[in-house]
């Protein structure tokens, strides 16, 4: 089956998140795909109507540019994720554009046992992402992210925190070095920031309220 452009994305009391930069994602992914570009105009459109509440939409485009919306309500977790380390040997150029062909992450994902969500390693031993979310480090007082010329999906929000919190930077990414992390969150384009509690067999960490400085820097730049 082609694989189709789509992107998800929390609306707060009637106000779409990052919605410049879903748009920019959406039309750019379609272009690779030689998929038609809907307009900026056609893409709003398709957003629910809502004044209150949370919602979590997903727009995925079909073969003829069309865009199809799922809503639901969105809750946000409360509690610290756990991860697990799932190794990968993942090509860049399957990931680097959010597309319906997840196949990698979906087979990461179906080895969780009761972990929130898998951290991605490269077989050579750096770190990537999970399968739904950018992963940071706190690092002698800076967040760490894998950089993006790995194989990685560069989030939304992710790509915010570098371009505007002093405290955020990309580098490589380690095992001994996420044991050795005073904190770990995961950053997604719905989610914010959220803060890792542990990395099973890895570390645990003192996150939240570490993590909530970072989505309080995030907030101010929604």
């Amino acid at each position: 089956m082609r694989p189709l452009p789509f992107t998800t994305l929390r609306i707060e009391n009637g106000e779409p998140w990052f919605w410049e930069e879903h748009v920019e994602r959406l039309r750019a992914t379609a272009a690779v795909l030689a998929l038609p570009l809907p307009t900026p105009q056609k893409l709003y459109a398709s957003l629910p109507r809502v004044v209150g509440g949370s919602l979590r939409v997903r727009i995925t485009l079909q073969p003829d540019g069309t865009p199809h919306t799922d809503v639901e309500i969105y809750e946000p977790p409360e509690e610290p994720w756990t991860l697990k380390p799932v190794p990968v040997d993942s090509d860049r150029d399957v990931v680097r554009f959010k597309t319906t062909a997840r196949g990698l992450y979906e087979a990461a994902a179906d080895t969780l046992d009761g972990q929130q969500d898998a951290l991605l390693v490269h077989h050579e031993g750096h770190l990537l992402e999970t399968c739904i979310a950018n992963v940071f480090f706190l690092l002698d007082g800076i967040w760490v992210t894998p950089p993006e010329s790995r194989a990685l999906l560069p989030g939304i929000a992710r790509a915010r925190i570098l371009e505007r919190c002093e405290t955020a930077r990309e580098g490589d990414l380690t095992e001994s070095e996420a044991r050795a992390a005073e904190a770990c969150c995961v950053s997604n384009a719905v989610l914010g920031v959220h803060p890792v509690g542990s990395i099973e067999g890895w570390s645990d960490y003192a996150s939240p309220d570490l993590a909530r400085q970072l989505m309080d820097d995030l907030r101010i730049n929604l």
